[in-house]
């Protein structure tokens, strides 16, 4: 006896069937959460092409990778709703992290702007050898390291600033006490008058938090942080007018000759 074998037709897809699956792949698209940007030239404002664009987590995980293109746009999906960085990178700049960005739903989109500085290359640790020697070098001529001694406030050095994981100018200063950030601006809290806005001083020149500390400056250009509460601590030279809230010196790669 013969066996036959009957060949099933092919299943029809009807109509109905397609718009399902089309729906369906509409809905997929609408819950992502997007972070979309531009990546410019921090001072000619021009785009930058072939930055490496990562999306972290919060422990500085990767998550996402891609590149930017001739316009200097990126986009990046991430996997979930919660809190996110973004770090740029690419030779001979300096690399940019920016956060914290938070997706609090299912769905949702982000738009930013990330601006480089020109870095020289570093070569065989030679150059990094010698420009932490002018670091140290400039924040000496300040008397940084001479009011560390007496012992009074906060010194953040570059030894310390090497080690910690900083991604906004907030983490600097994470984890002292009756320091606090509101809207972008640092504010001390504690004693009787509650929370007051400390004296801020960028290389010995005075900057107000008008439109908050992140538009004063990028996390990267910082060498050292003092942070004095209250005018017990804070040194005479720096005291000067409103001191009696306290006073916090910030020092950058920008601000001596070295």
């Amino acid at each position: 006896m013969r066996s036959i074998t009957l060949a099933s037709a092919p299943a029809r897809v009807g109509p109905a069937c397609l718009l399902a699956f089309a729906a369906l792949l509409v809905a997929d698209s609408l819950s992502a959460q997007t972070l979309r940007g531009r990546v410019t030239e921090g001072r000619t404002q021009e785009p930058l092409t072939d930055v490496v664009v990562s999306l972290l987590d919060e422990d500085a995980n990767v998550l996402v990778q891609t590149e930017t293109g001739p316009s200097g746009g990126f986009s990046l999906s991430a996997p979930g709703p919660g809190e996110y960085y973004v770090r740029a990178e690419r030779l001979s700049f300096t690399t940019v992290t920016d956060g914290i960005f938070a997706f609090a739903s299912e769905a949702g989109e982000m738009s930013i702007v990330l601006f480089m500085l020109p870095q020289p290359t570093e070569l065989d640790g030679i150059d990094v050898r010698i420009e932490r020697e002018q670091i140290r070098r400039r924040l000496r001529s300040s008397g940084f390291y001479e009011r560390a001694a007496m012992g009074f406030g906060r010194h953040i050095g570059p030894d310390e600033i090497e080690r910690r994981p900083i991604f906004t100018f907030a983490d600097f200063l994470r984890g002292i006490p009756g320091v606090r950030f509101e809207d972008e601006a640092i504010q001390f809290s504690g004693g009787l008058a509650g929370t007051c806005t400390p004296n801020i001083y960028i290389d010995g020149a005075q900057v107000f938090q008008d439109f908050g500390i992140t538009t004063l400056i990028q996390p990267e250009e910082v060498e050292g942080i003092e942070v004095y509460r209250g005018v017990a601590q804070t040194p005479m030279e720096w005291a000067g007018l409103n001191g009696t809230c306290g006073v916090i010196l910030i020092w950058t790669k920008f601000g001596g000759s070295g």
